[in-house]
């Protein structure tokens, strides 16, 4: 199975349990998204039909500082409690925390640019964006109720 077939399957499954999908057209390519994780494929061989999609302009999204090379920590985490694998990768004074399923719709060897734990994480084959993923926020940057109640 190729890169876009899988992208292409991920998005399908995701329309069929009832998420709406947004579609923006960027030249020869669209960028889909459910919210969670955005690809790029291309115009010629998009396998879903733009009909069923909202279509929204990303033109300011895509425009945003892409910030610095993140690390690859080479680390899982299982988030039991909500059913996830999450995979850290280091920044300069930060962890984004990033849900396994959604690299795995990206071919092997991406890099992942980024500016904050919490903000959009850039997926990068080569210096050619290809798509987007929001991190996970991580139970350890969460604050407890004692901090909170200060």
């Amino acid at each position: 199975m190729n890169n876009l077939d899988k992208i292409f399957d991920y998005f399908k499954k995701e329309y069929r349990a009832g998420h709406k999908l947004n579609l923006f057209k960027d030249g020869d390519y669209y960028w889909i998204t459910q919210g969670y994780v955005l690809a790029r494929v291309p115009i010629s061989i998009m396998e879903l039909n733009p009909a069923l999609c909202n279509d929204v302009d990303y033109s300011e999204l895509l425009g945003r500082d892409k910030g610095e090379v993140l690390e690859d920590l080479k680390l899982q985490e299982v988030d039991r409690s909500r059913n996830l694998i999450l995979i850290p990768f280091q920044g300069n004074g930060f962890t984004a925390w990033i849900n396994k399923k959604y690299l795995d719709i990206f071919p092997k060897g991406v890099s992942l640019r980024g500016t904050g734990s919490i903000d959009s994480v850039w997926v990068y084959s080569g210096e050619e964006v290809i798509g987007l993923v929001c991190p996970i926020r991580h139970e350890k940057e969460l604050p407890t109720l004692y901090d909170v109640a200060k």
